[in-house]
């Protein structure tokens, strides 16, 4: 099945649920919009993409692998015309793989397995076949990237450097632990709807790579900085006027964190990201952030809603229509 996106946020929701429906293997890229759709196109007569879930889950019965494609186009993408695809294999149900139960296991050798039974079922042939990677492998973890930009610093204050483009991995897909208060949330759940219990102990999550994690804490000592400036400025202003300017200083970075997506593994890290801002608050402007009025807050838990659109003409048109 196809599922388009136009929110990195549902995006990322997407290739969670299907990994929890036992998607195993992936294939993760990024294209000019121009050459997506007819690559969706070919995919989808390849791999049968427009199945309905029923004729899929008896093909999964039958021993029959399935794939599912996944598509994002958000605004930062709409602008510069690209497109996101991933390309998720979930193997059939008596060839799953128990991976919380064994250890050792030889990522690479599956990997090329499962893209020897892709070609068998479907492609017919090595020269087409793509290359999957899988999702419980540590070396080849499915990366979520986004570009960012920034001002290069320089030695010359009269000149200023043009903004330069770079690329952050952002989230990561990540096998983790729950806590024990997050299993007795999940129980009370489903007590109340079927008096089950929750009896597991791990799952897939996404959360902020390491790499998007040190940019963040840069950028939060920066603002800190800058908000020590205000203060240290002379002539001294009154103290509403000082704490208003603090504020606005701080505000960008603060609130951009409560704005990530909120999914398990990243809210545990921008709640640890809001504590540092405590310690970085006393250091830099020697004053609690409650007086600042600087409001620390994590990102919502992402809910399931509506699909926004449900074709790549859909897709393509959101952004015009909702600027």
């Amino acid at each position: 099945m196809i599922y388009y996106n136009v929110k990195t946020e549902s995006y990322l929701a997407d290739i969670l649920a299907r990994v929890g429906y036992g998607a195993e293997f992936y294939l993760h890229l990024e294209i000019e919009q121009s050459k997506a759709e007819s690559l969706i196109e070919k995919w989808s007569q390849r791999y049968n993409l427009n199945q309905s879930a029923s004729l899929r889950n008896q093909r999964l019965n039958r021993g029959i692998w399935a794939l599912d494609l996944v598509v994002l186009q958000n605004r930062t993408l709409f602008n510069e015309n690209r497109i996101k695809l991933c390309l998720l294999v979930t193997p059939a149900k008596l060839e799953r793989f128990d991976f919380t139960s064994q250890n050792n296991v030889n990522h690479f050798d599956r990997s090329k397995h499962a893209s020897a039974v892709i070609n068998e079922q479907y492609a017919k042939d090595l020269a087409q076949c793509e290359s999957f990677y899988s999702i419980h492998d540590r070396k080849k973890r499915l990366i979520f990237t986004s570009k960012h930009s920034y001002q290069p610093r320089t030695n010359q204050s009269d000149v200023q450097p043009d903004p330069k483009i770079s690329v952050l991995s952002v989230y990561e897909l990540v096998l983790l632990p729950y806590s024990i208060e997050e299993r007795k949330k999940a129980n009370k759940g489903q007590r109340a709807q079927n008096g089950a219990t929750f009896d597991k102990t791990l799952s897939f999550t996404w959360r902020l790579h390491q790499e998007y994690l040190d940019f963040k804490e840069k950028s939060l000592k920066r603002a800190f900085t800058k908000a020590q400036k205000i203060k240290g400025r002379k002539p001294v202003i009154s103290k509403s006027e000082l704490l208003l300017k603090l504020k606005q200083a701080l505000a960008q970075e603060t609130n951009f964190l409560s704005k990530l997506a909120g999914f398990r593994g990243v809210r545990k890290q921008v709640f640890e990201l809001n504590k540092t801002m405590f310690s970085l608050s006393h250091k830099f402007l020697d004053l609690p952030l409650s007086v600042v009025g600087v409001e620390l807050r994590i990102p919502a838990y992402i809910w399931k809603q509506k699909r926004l659109v449900s074709s790549f003409e859909e897709m393509k048109e959101f952004h015009n229509i909702y600027k």
